[in-house]
């Protein structure tokens, strides 16, 4: 272009050269702009992402919270039926124990055949683990050995409860001065 040193093709040529150089320039311009903005396209689909995943996880546990009341409700029912059908079991059991009658199943035995092992929360979540805790606290306040706390608790006629609770106390001291001594059971705290 420059070989024939025609000065309006060097101007010429001189004029492409910047224009092309001006429009390089623009294009780099457009494409540093284009890749300062990605992160944060990125950062705003990513933000994005993870408020639809929330909602959805949301959703969901809202959904799985509602069954598991649900299930609790129908626990409670049954478990109100399973207390009624213990205590007439129990004041029949007494009827016929009263009648001479020795080889009767328990209410607190049926219970505790009918629920099987109780679980001891290994490797399951909290709830799972309160769940197992609340079985087994069922199976250890069954009407029949709440029934006997109150039989021992009956003492003389005419007796009052607070005396009947200070012959209690001191039956436990008692028992627990023979544990102390046997080396079975630690000193309680004083208080």
């Amino acid at each position: 272009m420059v070989a024939g040193r025609d000065p309006a093709k060097i101007h010429l040529a001189i004029a492409q050269a910047d224009k092309d150089l001006m429009e390089l320039e623009a294009a780099q311009e457009g494409f540093t702009e284009k890749q300062e903005g990605l992160p944060k396209l990125e950062a705003v689909n990513a933000k994005a992402s993870l408020l639809d995943k929330h909602r959805q996880q949301s959703d969901k546990l809202e959904a799985v919270t509602k069954k598991w009341a649900a299930m609790m409700e129908e626990v409670r029912v049954v478990g109100a039926e399973m207390a009624g059908l213990a205590k007439q079991q129990d004041r029949t059991t007494t009827e016929l124990e009263g009648l001479g009658e020795r080889r009767l199943r328990k209410a607190s035995g049926i219970i505790r055949d009918a629920i099987g092992e109780v679980r001891r929360g290994d490797g399951v979540s909290e709830y799972g683990r309160r769940i197992d805790i609340g079985i087994e606290l069922v199976l250890s306040d069954n009407p029949s050995i709440m029934r006997r706390a109150q039989i021992m608790r009956r003492g003389r006629v005419g007796e009052t409860n607070r005396a009947r609770d200070m012959a209690t106390e001191g039956w436990m001291k008692k028992a627990r001065a023979q544990s102390n001594a046997a080396g079975i059971l630690a000193p309680r705290p004083p208080g």
